[in-house]
């Protein structure tokens, strides 16, 4: 069954990466931490990856990047049984992917510049003569300047995503997303990054910039925390509004801003805790 199990893992990662990852953690992440076989199941996944690639359907890149998700996974599962914390494993498996995704991406930069310039070409095309060219330019830059943290940002809302079902399982301890937080160190993180945005050289401008829209969604999770603890009674009086908020929040670059503001404040007033202060207060 494990080796099924990580061939159907391996088939999902070559059709869509982050869909892997909420198969493998979401949907029989249960599965696997009871069996206690999860290191077969990653070795299985890779020479299921190693296979694929010897087929010719992998090129090396894709290889390396869907090696590193798998391990990101590993590094997942890896902390949530040693930590006992949905909080760390999301945080440390999203930094590895992260870092892992900004070495492949450094190393292999001619290769990835040549297929996002051809991808927005086309796209170019499709819009060709349409007032969106310039959006389409804007995108095009962020694109090619911050891969890395976008891709990574993927790999972090499909954790996310995965542990509120993993969380839903029977027997497993429930993912307290209105809970999330980060360390305090996570603070001198978002310090470097904007340190690091400052240089002209192009080196530490990429890190600092790629590491502030990796930050930005980190920070989001929280200020969702917030919300949904702040407003707890309205969500918990119609579940479809969990679905609008998060569909709102995708579609409204400015309410993501908000929000990771909001997480970022969070950190040093704690509004969760104020709010539960103001609960007993008000029951008292």
């Amino acid at each position: 069954m494990i080796f099924l199990l990580a061939a159907v893992f391996a088939l999902i990662g070559f059709l869509n990466p982050f869909l892997a990852v909420v198969y493998g953690v979401g949907i029989v992440g249960d599965r696997l931490l009871k069996s206690g076989k999860l290191n077969i199941f990653f070795l299985a996944a890779f020479v299921c990856f190693g296979l694929i690639a010897v087929l010719g359907k992998l090129n090396r890149v894709d290889f390396f990047e869907l090696s590193l998700l798998l391990l990101a996974v590993f590094v997942y599962f890896h902390l949530l049984l040693a930590k006992g914390s949905y909080d760390l494993a999301i945080l440390g498996a999203g930094v590895f992917f992260f870092a892992g995704e900004y070495i492949i991406f450094a190393s292999f930069n001619a290769l990835f510049i040549q297929v996002i310039e051809k991808a927005f070409s086309a796209a170019g095309q499709m819009f060709a003569g349409s007032d969106n060219l310039q959006y389409l330019d804007l995108a095009k830059k962020i694109y090619l300047n911050n891969y890395p943290s976008l891709y990574g940002v993927l790999g972090l809302v499909s954790l996310y995503g995965s542990s509120i079902l993993l969380g839903r399982k029977h027997e497993i301890p429930k993912f307290e997303f209105r809970n999330f937080d980060l360390p305090g160190w996570i603070d001198f993180w978002l310090i470097g990054g904007l340190l690091l945005s400052f240089f002209g050289k192009s080196l530490p401008l990429s890190l600092g910039s790629n590491l502030l829209f990796f930050l930005v969604a980190l920070y989001v999770f929280v200020g969702m925390g917030v919300v949904f603890t702040v407003w707890k009674k309205w969500f918990e009086k119609s579940k479809i509004l969990y679905v609008l908020f998060f569909l709102v929040v995708v579609l409204n670059n400015l309410l993501l801003f908000v929000l990771s503001f909001l997480g970022l404040l969070d950190r040093w007033f704690d509004f969760r805790k104020l709010n539960r202060r103001k609960n007993e207060s008000d029951f008292n």
